[in-house]
């Protein structure tokens, strides 16, 4: 039996990636690519570039929208987008406002999410996992 936050954990890292290295991403990328002279590419790639093209509500909206996922907090969340895409800024605070504000502005069906208590029976069961 897995835990439900190490399932949510799981869940949040497939979205990130799917939306980071997905293959619309991909040619979304080609194309932007493109339209670049030779300079310009030589640039990124000796800077490393990776995908500035995504945004972060793009790589936060599949995480506050998957029920498995709610057992992940936004610090959790934004801590995972950062370790996934280290050029990312994003807070706690910003995915809370993402949260309040974009279902009635965007029409995104965020999961709430569940309780510190509900996290920290969680966490403490990870002790009782064989």
């Amino acid at each position: 039996m897995t835990n439900v936050i190490v399932n949510a954990i799981n869940k949040a890292k497939q979205h990130i990636d799917n939306a980071v290295t997905g293959p619309d991403q991909r040619e979304i990328r080609r194309k932007e690519l493109e339209k670049l002279n030779k300079t310009q590419l030589i640039d990124m790639v000796l800077g490393q570039e990776r995908f500035d093209s995504v945004k972060i509500e793009d790589l936060a909206r599949p995480i506050l929208e998957d029920p498995d996922c709610a057992w992940l907090d936004y610090e959790t969340i934004a801590g995972l987008i950062v370790q996934a895409v280290p050029s990312a800024k994003t807070t706690s605070k910003s995915l809370a406002s993402y949260a309040s504000k974009y279902p009635s502005k965007k029409g995104w069906d965020v999961v709430q999410r569940k309780s510190n208590a509900d996290r920290q029976r969680a966490l403490m069961s990870l002790a009782s996992i064989d």
